[in-house]
C-alpha cells in the first residue's frame, strides 16, 4: 500500500513545486530533500524509482477506474482494495 497526503494551499503558494520536488522532477530551490536518511540528489534516479508523482492532469487515463488506475501503477487488486478501503474510498 501507499499514503495519502493532503496539501492546501491559496494558488501561487508553491503546492505543485514542492510535490515536483518531493518527486525529484524539479530540484528544490533551496535545502535538500532526504528520503530514509539520504539525500535524493545524490542518487536521484534509485530515489525516483521508489516514488510515484501523479498529477491532476498528468498520467490519469480518463477511461480507468480508480482501481485500474491503481492497478496500472503497480498495485495487486487486494493491494488497491485494501488502499482504497485505508482511505475511505471504498
Amino acid at each position: 500500500g501507499g499514503q495519502l497526503l493532503h496539501l492546501q494551499g491559496d494558488n501561487g503558494a508553491g503546492k505543485s513545486s514542492l510535490l515536483l520536488a518531493l518527486a525529484g522532477i524539479l530540484p528544490p530551490t533551496q535545502g535538500d530533500i532526504h528520503w530514509r536518511g539520504q539525500d535524493v540528489q545524490q542518487d536521484l534516479l534509485a530515489y525516483q524509482q521508489q516514488v510515484c508523482f501523479l498529477g491532476h492532469r498528468t498520467g490519469v487515463c480518463q477511461d480507468l477506474t480508480v482501481l485500474q488506475q491503481l492497478q496500472l501503477y503497480g498495485f495487486s487488486k487486494a493491494e488497491a482494495w485494501a488502499f482504497l478501503r485505508a482511505q475511505g474510498m471504498a
